[in-house]
């Protein structure tokens, strides 16, 4: 990371970076901040949840999470559609649900120090996320980290054809 007065701090539902590091997600993908906030809320209950917020100088500017990837959870069970529930890479996997670095603040390392810090920590074999096809500058990102395609366009959503690659990478222990 190129900027050291970035620091990368854990929430969880109770934190309060959670608010603001929801803002930055309904401000990056033009969401509303309510819902957000409901669905943020819903992620820390599931099993294996694990969240980063990036603060300069105390305000939050980057946020991220995931949880383990398990049967009944909406990515899974979509996921699992296309590969195969018993794909191998379904298996004791963790998967990054969502991340948003302000555009102001892209291109400083900051995903990348934030993807770290969540798959370092993962005690699962694999670990999966999913990206818009075009979303081509998050895609040279998961490329360059060393994450692989397993699938090159699900649509997630019937009244929605934006399609999303399904990317996968084997755990890197902490050093």
């Amino acid at each position: 990371m190129t900027d050291s007065s970035i620091e990368l701090v854990p929430y969880s539902e109770t934190s309060p970076h959670l608010k603001a590091g929801v803002r930055v997600y309904a401000l990056t993908w033009g969401y509303d901040d309510k819902p957000s906030l409901k669905f943020f809320r819903e992620y820390t209950r599931k099993e294996g949840f694990l969240g980063v917020v990036a603060l300069e100088h105390g305000e939050v500017v980057a946020i991220a999470f995931g949880v383990k990837s398990v049967p009944g959870n909406w990515w899974h069970d979509k996921v699992a559609l296309h590969l195969g529930e018993h794909h191998a890479a379904l298996k004791d996997a963790w998967v990054l649900v969502e991340i948003a670095v302000l555009p102001s603040y892209r291109g400083q390392g900051i995903g990348q120090h934030m993807i770290d810090y969540l798959t370092t920590r993962q005690p699962y074999s694999n670990l999966l996320l999913s990206t818009q096809t075009t979303n081509f500058g998050a895609r040279r990102l998961y490329e360059k980290l060393g994450w692989s395609y397993l699938h090159d366009g699900i649509q997630f959503y019937s009244d929605n054809p934006t399609r999303f690659v399904i990317m996968h990478r084997p755990r890197v222990q902490k050093l």
